[in-house]
């Protein structure tokens, strides 16, 4: 009787360890295909299995591809832009919680081409987390109406690389932070910061006339 009351907490201990662990298909294909692939144990503090479409838009010609991974549950239903000097990147996601189940297929955010008249900083780099955009800026358009930067750290044995990228945005990616991913026997790190749009040169240009009044009629009234 001992034995089985000190063998009953291992018990247990097993049951709710394999409860919380989950496995979910890892696959990268074209979108509308079935996308097959290995089942992967996710790694502690990864908790859904996302699925993402990502299109990729350069000089005029957009490519289009779909993932399945294990990520955090925060990663769910989300919809996202961000344009750089060097082209526009979409993303949709969509989860399921249970091991290898197949998530909804995720839906891209549609995008517009109005200028917004804001400006942010501009840079790419796939050397580090640090991109120089001191020189470069760009106006946003649409939905993207957010200054954001976005670094990425993978790690993959003991090797780890770096990546960084900032343009204009859409709100929604403000709400990244920091997340978590695994693909392809690697980790990867997203952290995702914004700031404030500064206006435009033609925003500021607006405005110029009425400074211009404004100060005519000051010196009428100190003459």
């Amino acid at each position: 009787m001992a034995g089985a009351a000190l063998l009953l907490p291992l018990i247990l201990s097993a049951l709710v360890t394999s409860s919380s662990s989950l496995s979910c298909t890892e696959c990268l294909g074209a979108v509308g295909r079935t996308c097959q692939g290995p089942s992967v144990s996710c790694r502690s503090g990864l908790d859904a299995c996302v699925a993402t479409i990502e299109s990729y838009v350069q000089d005029g010609t957009e490519t289009t591809f779909y993932r399945q991974y294990c990520g955090e549950k925060n990663m769910c239903s989300f919809t996202g832009s961000l344009t750089t000097s060097a082209g526009t990147k979409k993303v949709a996601s969509s989860c399921c919680f249970t091991s290898n189940c197949s998530p909804a297929t995720p839906k891209l955010p549609e995008m517009k081409t109005d200028k917004t008249g804001l400006l942010c900083e501009t840079c790419n780099t796939d050397k580090g987390v640090h991109c120089d955009s001191s020189m470069a800026r760009m106006e946003c358009t649409g939905e993207e109406k957010q200054c954001v930067s976005m670094n990425n750290v993978t790690t993959k044995g003991e090797i780890s690389s770096g990546s960084s990228i900032r343009g204009c945005g859409t709100p929604e990616l403000c709400t990244v932070g920091e997340r978590g991913i695994q693909f392809g026997g690697a980790t990867s790190t997203i952290t995702v910061t914004c700031q404030t749009p500064l206006p435009s040169a033609a925003a500021i240009h607006v405005g110029a006339p009425i400074l211009l009044l404004l100060a005519f009629f000051i010196m009428k009234v100190i003459s």
